[in-house]
């Protein structure tokens, strides 16, 4: 039986610290991740982070809540909700490297995004070598 547990996080940093933690996750366990953006009526930023959970004992979705919950709340979305939200500026989906990947092609469409965003996105790619995210 799969789980999804969507939260809304605290801001990108928070969103992408929480999903570095979810890709070490087993594939077998974390069958899905993904990172989607709405802009409110105000234009301000909520970063909602999603994982898709495939037969998760308790122990699997105490430490994927715990991990999703450090910097982020349960939101009452579902996932339609978001990916069809009429202000869904950004989808994301895959293995933490895709989202990350994802996130850099947005900050080079959209000149507003460029700055905080790649240096954001830059600040989280791994170190060349390095064999963790």
């Amino acid at each position: 039986m799969e789980q999804m547990h969507i939260y809304r996080m605290r801001g990108l940093v928070a969103a992408l610290t929480a999903a570095r933690e979810l890709d070490r996750e087993s594939k077998d366990l974390l069958v899905g991740m993904g990172l989607m953006l709405l802009i409110r009526g105000d234009d301000s930023e909520d970063w909602y982070l999603f994982g898709n959970l495939d037969n998760p004992s308790a122990a699997d979705t105490s430490r994927v809540i715990a991990i999703l919950s450090q910097d982020g709340s349960l939101s009452n979305y579902s996932f339609d909700q978001v990916l069809n939200h009429p202000r869904r500026m950004f989808a994301g989906t895959g293995t933490f490297n895709d989202v990350l990947f994802s996130l850099e092609a947005l900050a080079h469409s959209d000149e507003k995004l460029q700055g905080d965003l790649r240096r954001t996105v830059d600040a989280f790619k791994p170190i060349a070598g390095s064999t963790n995210n």
